[in-house]
């Protein structure tokens, strides 16, 4: 297998888009912010509530991290393109990298930078850490979750894009098969006897 099949394969799959926002303990306030643009982001365990991000070990972050033991994963939305790219390293004209004049911030309840309007944002602390290749994988124990509004920004295909409604298969051959008339589980009634579960098309 090459290395170059191997990303491409990659690229195909699409992914979300999220910054992972930390907070240098020495200096406590926003000049000791740093973030870093991840797609490698997902939910572990939903008791306790734990996610997953994957950082490459040549981001500055990773220092950062490991002496705060905090951060906060901010999803991005479609507006936010500018944002994802600032904190990839590719700013556009007029911002420097990793500038949070991008976007508007706020300090999460951990200290660590969280997007005031991002789709989401979980605030963690530091799980576990595994060591992986190129990357850290960082486990994080959610503290506090924030909602927003908005489509999610995408990445696929080495470029952005916002997901759309896709219209269910059909079959002519099987007029049934469709998400309407999926199976349902038998369920149990209140004497622990299995209650019959009508599924209509």
């Amino acid at each position: 297998m090459s290395h170059t099949a191997f990303v491409e394969a990659l690229g195909r799959i699409a992914t979300g888009v999220t910054v992972v926002g930390s907070v240098d303990p020495a200096a406590g306030d926003k000049s000791g912010w740093v973030a870093q643009t991840v797609s490698a982001m997902c939910s572990v365990s939903v008791e306790p509530p734990l996610i997953l991000v994957c950082i490459n070990r040549r981001s500055p972050i990773n220092a950062v991290i490991e002496r705060s033991r905090v951060f906060c994963v901010s999803a991005l939305a479609t507006q936010h393109d500018h944002v994802a790219d600032t904190f990839a390293g590719r700013p556009w004209p007029g911002k420097d990298r990793w500038d949070f004049t991008c976007g508007h911030w706020e300090p999460a309840a951990s200290g660590a930078p969280r997007l005031t309007d991002a789709l989401a944002a979980f605030d963690c602390t530091v799980h576990s850490v595994v060591e992986a290749g190129t990357h850290l994988v960082y486990l994080g124990a959610v503290r506090g979750v924030v909602g927003g509004s908005g489509a999610p920004l995408v990445y696929a295909n080495r470029g952005y894009a916002s997901p759309s409604p896709v219209p269910p298969s059909q079959f002519p051959e099987f007029p049934d098969a469709h998400p309407d008339n999926r199976y349902t589980p038998p369920t149990t009634d209140t004497t622990g006897r299995k209650a019959r579960t009508e599924v209509t098309a």
